[in-house]
């Protein structure tokens, strides 16, 4: 039995070798004892990105719990302290980002072990990934960069996009949008990454969408013909928190609503609330 203090917990559920999103939560921390079956044999899987590391331990790993009855299974070693996590489009990885490495690490969810990892020339804040089901991007604040990578074969950066201090990106549902947030600015960077002739993205930084407020987040209407972007406000150096409405397709800001704070944000399914968290 030991204690930990993990950072992020990610559940999906496998089938034929394919896993489909079922929920997303923070855990403050928990004990637990290990057995340890095959991972293709845990078909409803929570994983938990385990920061050992901070604990005076080597490094970090990430659990493999079963969703049907709360207990630790196995666990993935990844040699660092893993943070972040997010599935791709078609839910066959996980890429865990890692701050003391500066990696992010690609988890085959099938075989339920790392299958590469890709190394950043600074610590990764944010990660998105692309509607080909192996580019992603990564946002490498103190670089100043927007590493784009593969993340399914090569495991390597192919590109990188000046975006200075970024810290957090947001992609649209259809892959053809890519917005990026920056500490200290009142301004969105808005990137056209939908397909070029050839089917890759094309990458196309617009000039920087103003009169925010301290923007830190987005989210994406279903349609993605809109986005919700939250000011943070007073919270983040600027003046006042509240929601502004963006055109898409313009790229022009709309209506505001202001609000106590402002700095994540989900939309429900049917796409008519928004909930929003943030302080005073």
């Amino acid at each position: 039995m030991f204690s930990f203090s993990p950072t992020t917990l990610l559940r999906f559920r496998v089938s034929a070798g394919l896993a489909s999103l079922t929920g997303f939560a923070v855990l403050a921390g928990c004990g637990s004892s290990y057995t340890a079956p095959t991972p293709t044999t845990v078909k409803d899987r929570v994983f938990i990105s385990n920061q050992l590391i901070s604990s005076g331990l080597p490094s970090g790993e990430i659990n493999i719990v079963s969703g049907q009855n709360d207990q630790s299974q196995t666990f993935i070693s990844t040699g660092g302290a893993p943070g972040a996590m997010l599935l791709s489009p078609d839910k066959k990885h996980t890429l865990v980002l890692d701050s003391s490495t500066r990696n992010a690490y690609s988890i085959d969810n099938t075989l339920g072990g790392v299958a590469g990892n890709t190394v950043f020339a600074d610590v990764p804040s944010s990660v998105v990934a692309w509607s080909d089901n192996a580019t992603a991007y990564a946002a490498i604040r103190n670089a100043g960069t927007i590493s784009v990578f593969d993340y399914a074969s090569t495991y390597t950066v192919k590109n990188n996009i000046a975006v200075p201090t970024v810290r957090t990106l947001v992609m649209s549902h259809n892959g053809n949008v890519l917005l990026a947030f920056s500490d200290d600015s009142n301004s969105v960077t808005f990137i056209d990454t939908s397909k070029d002739s050839n089917g890759n993205p094309k990458n196309v930084v617009q000039p920087a969408i103003t009169g925010f407020d301290r923007p830190v987040y987005g989210v994406f209407t279903n349609d993605d013909s809109k986005a919700f972007i939250l000011n943070c406000g007073f919270e983040c150096g600027g003046t006042a928190a509240s929601v502004t409405v963006l055109d898409i397709a313009t790229m022009t800001p709309g209506a505001s609503v202001s609000l106590p704070g402002a700095t994540f944000g989900l939309l429900d399914p049917s796409g008519n609330t928004l909930y929003v968290a943030g302080s005073c």
